[in-house]
């Protein structure tokens, strides 16, 4: 049976002790950011404190996975929720809060795009960073299965094959995977992957 190429970006499922919990860390957007940053995206510290989405294979070490933000909407003046940060918000009053996964040992849920085996666990990936949905504010950022390598800055590692009975068929693409940040901006540096 296919898999379905609904990819939902980084979606946390566990611990590697256990149990998620739902825990979150507040951090903030810079007002004005002019990209868009969607539940379920991999986000970077940058300069002055913020997060910004990532791009395919970040340079620097990964903060964590968005979900979510709140901010004063500079038009009608309400304090307004939004599973994503739209692009280019330039508030009049108050800071851009947004929530990220930060726990360095969270395992993530994400689709690949290529067909994932169980000969990839343990190796490391980069990202396939696409746009989001403006309507649900979920994110479309997937595993770049065919960059697999034993790289230690990659932002991602495989850790196990899902068990959603939508997505996981081993002969076909678009198979979901579970995995861990690598490269961790809380954690020591990024491990190699045995590819």
């Amino acid at each position: 049976m296919a898999n379905n190429d609904t990819p939902f970006g980084f979606r946390p499922v566990r611990t590697l002790s256990g149990v998620y919990t739902g825990a979150v860390n507040a951090y903030e957007v810079a007002d004005n950011y002019d990209t868009a940053i969607f539940t379920g995206d991999v986000v970077i510290p940058v300069t002055g404190g913020g997060v910004e989405v990532t791009t395919a294979a970040p340079t620097i070490a990964v903060q964590g996975v968005f979900n979510g933000c709140e901010y004063q909407d500079p038009t009608t003046g309400k304090y307004t929720y939004s599973a994503y940060y739209p692009a280019s918000t330039n508030i009049t009053a108050g800071i851009i809060r947004c929530w990220l996964v930060d726990d360095p040992m969270v395992v993530f849920e994400a689709q690949t795009d290529g067909t994932a085996t169980i000969a990839a666990n343990h190796g490391n990936f980069t990202i396939v960073a696409t746009g989001g949905d403006t309507k649900s504010g979920q994110s479309r950022q997937e595993v770049d299965f065919s960059e697999l390598a034993t790289t230690s800055t990659d932002p991602v590692k495989m850790v196990g094959l899902s068990t959603d009975p939508e997505n996981s068929d081993t002969s076909a693409a678009n198979g979901n995977i579970y995995c861990i940040i690598n490269n961790h901006n809380l954690k020591s540096v990024g491990t190699d992957g045995y590819a």
